[in-house]
């Protein structure tokens, strides 16, 4: 396991380094927007401190709960397509299971509780030169350190309308 996870962050160093960080060109300040995936439907906010990186902040909604999220994202251009990029981060969650809702991701069935935790993202987003609009698609592995130790996978798509 810590072979795997020292050759993944090689790997994420080599690709940082190696890949041209995003132009302006296609770049926005501020965007805002919705996420739907699983498990949960989000609101979105992103702001970019430069041409690179981002905060974002997710509030999400779903059958069993609510939660907050913020992240740091860095992003990347893909040579030779303007406007798309790739992007990778992490930051942390908080999270409430209702009583009246089931947690696929815990088992824990009609509880209430609470989650916090750390999350990494990696995705993809595509900004449109003319239209302020901006698309995109992530993953983002998650590990809870309270409420129920307990890991999973949240992946969802996203539209934004961007302030430039």
């Amino acid at each position: 396991m810590k072979r795997k996870f020292i050759l993944f962050v090689t790997l994420i160093g080599v690709f940082f380094f190696l890949t041209r960080e995003a132009k302006a060109q296609y770049h926005y300040d501020l965007g805002l927007g919705v996420k739907v995936g699983s498990p949960w439907m989000s609101g979105t906010i992103k702001y970019f401190l430069n041409d690179a990186s981002a905060l974002e902040g997710l509030v999400h909604v779903g059958n069993f709960g609510f939660g907050m999220t913020a992240l740091y994202e860095h992003h990347f251009i893909i040579g030779g397509l303007p406007g798309l990029r790739w992007y990778i981060g992490g930051g942390a969650h908080l999270a409430f299971q209702t009583s009246d809702g089931y947690n696929p991701f815990t088992g824990l069935p009609r509880a209430n509780k609470a989650y916090a935790g750390i999350d990494a993202v990696g995705g993809v987003e595509y900004v449109f030169e003319k239209v302020p609009i901006a698309i995109g698609a992530d993953v983002s592995p998650i590990i809870n350190f309270a409420g129920n130790v307990h890991g999973w996978w949240n992946a969802g798509t996203y539209i934004r309308y961007t302030f430039k």
